[in-house]
């Protein structure tokens, strides 16, 4: 018998969540992911030792509670990431694969691999990255991380960064207690010149219930 990748219970759970609502939703029905493409992804990854880890609006569901999302991002290790683009394209013919700058995007099916190369954050992420549920995920320090760099991009639209600040203010207000405060902001330092400043700030808003501007 064939041996599938397991995606744990909480991913599992959204894809049940997202089957169930596609009866309704047309997108969920020709489009965006697909819990077999991931599996089989998640094989590739394995099948060449490729590092990678679990972030975006998918990994929000392993820090607060689980929610539907269209796509699926994973840091990938850069020295390996063509070799899994050749296998992906050899598994899924019909695919197809966007290459920007930082990242293959593979269409319809709404995966994104991103070069870990492409900013020390996401080299940060894939190092320290643990497993969870079958899933490797970052510390949720190195998590918010990410996500304060994604809320405070130039390049995102701006629906993308209010989503991005919603999910660093759900994920912070979760772990608020126990997450280390200076490790966060060390590492939100990263992110750009002048970011620590920013950071502060940002957590100084949500902790103290004031308006916050992106």
């Amino acid at each position: 018998m064939e041996k599938h990748h397991s995606l744990g219970p909480t991913l599992e759970a959204i894809f049940d969540a997202m089957e169930f609502w596609g009866t309704e939703h047309r997108l969920w029905r020709t489009n965006g992911m697909s819990r077999e493409v991931l599996r089989k992804v998640l094989e590739i990854l394995s099948a060449v030792k490729a590092r990678w880890v679990l972030v975006g609006g998918t990994a929000v569901s392993y820090f607060t509670e689980p929610r539907v999302t269209l796509d699926t991002d994973l840091i990938v290790e850069s020295t390996k990431l063509r070799t899994v683009i050749a296998r992906i394209r050899k598994a899924f013919p019909e695919a197809v694969v966007e290459e920007r700058e930082a990242v293959f995007r593979i269409r319809p099916y709404e995966i994104d691999l991103i070069r870990s190369a492409g900013h020390p954050l996401y080299e940060e992420a894939l190092k320290r990255r643990e497993l969870r549920e079958e899933m490797y995920l970052p510390p949720v320090e190195v998590y918010l991380a990410l996500k304060f760099l994604s809320a405070r991009s130039i390049y995102r639209a701006r629906d993308r960064r209010m989503l991005d600040t919603t999910d660093f203010m759900s994920v912070y207000q979760r772990h608020r207690k126990v997450l280390r405060r200076k490790e966060l902001l060390a590492l939100c330092a990263q992110a750009y010149s002048g970011a620590r400043s920013d950071a502060e700030a940002l957590l100084d808003a949500i902790d103290h219930d004031k308006p916050i501007t992106l």
